[in-house]
């Protein structure tokens, strides 16, 4: 789902910002709030800010496995 939202402002006149915000409503209405976290921090890492340095993991860790 990431990648295939992350591809649409390519293809259409949309935003970057756009595609991440559709990604967190989706994540926000599945009601796993794991995902929907992950989701707040992927947008904030690509189109917010991020430090110098800094890395993204789409792997959950220990404390965000998904049930």
């Amino acid at each position: 789902m990431v990648f295939l939202l992350s591809k649409i402002h390519f293809y259409k006149n949309i935003s970057v910002s756009d595609c991440y915000d559709w990604l967190v409503e989706i994540t926000e209405k599945s009601g796993d709030s794991s995902v929907y976290n992950k989701a707040i921090n992927l947008r904030r890492f690509l189109v917010e800010e991020r430090k110098l340095g800094e890395r993204f993991s789409f792997n959950f860790s220990e404390s965000e496995q998904l049930v």
